[in-house]
């Protein structure tokens, strides 16, 4: 996953194998993918995807055959998907599971991934409980790590993210082209995973190898710039620059394909220059949003740390009436450490309220679920009361979409000023609103250590 001096990893994509009929899918030349992953394996890369569904079904099938049968089960990765859309019934679906563990010839999954989100797909997989199902392989060792590939906009990632904060990473279509789609929205998406600390595993790095063929005015730009670098390299490594990337998806069929793929992420250099690893923490004024952007054309609390040096993500984040400390970096494998649930970093905030003020931290401690949704206690505290106000301080560790302000809406009381003041061992202290400092190596180390 470190990416600072060198590209992401290549990954085999198991969806676009030779075959002996071209056109049937299932006849796999399986000699001749065994020489592939021969190749593949030799230039020092372990990464293979499937999915319940490629080549009618018989992806990894040919997965056991040239791969699982032939080398040792520690010297490679397995990731495979499942498509709950193409069950009639939860029961179909949940047998894939079981089924794909049987094709590959595995005990467990290295990676696990529900297959293809989006629009009409999303609904199934809630319907069949199965991202509960897959949590339950996880407990049983079954699935080391756990997410869920997705071919929709920012917007809708977010919603999933929001309703599943649970899983370790997802899978984005990204390549130069679709960087700035307003459809296919890569750079957003991206940067939704990455204010999430969450690694991403890229697919269609050139999109479907349009980006291998491309106008002739267009190539000859590319061949300028870098004389002797093939046009598949530019699509390659601009996907396996980007920071916090598990591997670079390749769907390859010939011995020369791979051999060129892997000699450009085994030697190829990023487009970008390596960053410095930097963390900030920003005491956020109200008002501003924490996104990178903003299409209304809002503040954003990016642009209070844009003299930083670098690019760095928010880490979490404040709604635009919350205020406080707000933690920004550009290491990806430390804001997965702090943002992911089960390591339950501790936030506090002081909250001021109005309403039914008199038992105020007693009936907000006793919130055990909002809008339907169950949720950790809260450790509050009075720290004032007046006739109509009292100022509590509220310490929670799940951090759900605005779960203070919906813990206070359910016991009656009206939030008319939050701010975040500590975040595990980190207090905010004297930092000015909209100022920011770098944090100290005792700092960043802190948020490391087990809770």
């Amino acid at each position: 996953m470190e990416t600072v001096g060198k590209l992401a990893p290549l990954g085999f994509g198991f969806m676009r194998l030779p075959l002996k009929d071209a056109d049937d899918p299932t006849s796999i030349d399986i000699d001749k993918v065994c020489e592939l992953v021969d190749i593949f394996m030799d230039a020092g890369f372990t990464y293979f995807d499937s999915a319940r569904g490629y080549h009618g079904c018989k992806s990894e099938w040919a997965l056991r055959k040239a791969l699982v049968e032939r080398y040792p089960r520690d010297s490679f990765t397995i990731a495979t998907k499942l498509p709950a859309w193409l069950a009639k019934d939860a029961d179909e679906a949940r047998a894939m599971f079981d089924t794909s563990l049987e094709e590959c010839g595995i005990d467990y999954f290295d990676y696990y991934l529900l297959h293809n989100l989006g629009e009409t797909l999303t609904p199934p997989f809630d319907e069949y409980g199965l991202w509960e199902f897959c949590a339950e392989k996880k407990a049983e060792g079954k699935i080391k790590k756990f997410g869920f590939s997705i071919h929709d906009n920012a917007e809708e990632l977010e919603r999933v993210l929001d309703a599943h904060p649970e899983v370790d990473f997802v899978q984005l279509q990204i390549n130069y082209v679709d960087w700035e789609s307003d459809i296919i929205q890569s750079r957003k998406c991206y940067e939704v995973c990455q204010e999430r600390g969450l690694p991403v595993v890229i697919m269609e790095p050139v999109k479907g190898g349009t980006l291998v063929k491309l106008p002739e005015a267009v190539a000859d730009v590319l061949r300028e710039t870098e004389p002797g670098a093939s046009i598949a390299s530019w699509a390659l490594r601009f996907a396996g620059s980007l920071p916090n990337v598990i591997a670079v998806l390749s769907g390859m069929n010939t011995p020369e394909m791979v051999a060129e793929n892997a000699a450009i992420m085994r030697d190829g250099v990023p487009l970008t220059p390596p960053e410095r690893r930097v963390y900030l923490m920003l005491n956020k004024p109200r008002g501003y949003v924490t996104t990178l952007s903003d299409e209304r054309g809002r503040p954003t609390a990016a642009e209070l740390v844009a003299d930083c040096g670098t690019r760095v993500y928010p880490v979490g984040r404040l709604d635009l009436d919350s205020e406080g400390l707000l933690l920004f970096t550009n290491d990806g494998a430390w804001m997965q450490r702090i943002l992911h649930p089960s390591h339950e970093i501790e936030k506090t905030y002081e909250v001021t309220v109005a309403g039914a003020v008199e038992n105020a931290a007693a009936e907000l401690a006793a919130v055990r679920s909002v809008d339907g949704e169950p949720i950790a206690p809260a450790r509050v505290r009075l720290l004032r009361k007046g006739k109509e106000t009292a100022e509590l301080s509220v310490t929670i560790h799940e951090g759900k979409n605005r779960q203070i302000r919906r813990m206070c809406a359910a016991v009656g009381l009206h939030v008319k000023r939050l701010r975040r003041v500590r975040e595990h061992t980190l207090s905010l202290g004297a930092l000015p609103e909209g100022g920011w400092r770098e944090l100290t190596a005792d700092e960043v180390r802190a948020f490391e250590q087990e809770k």
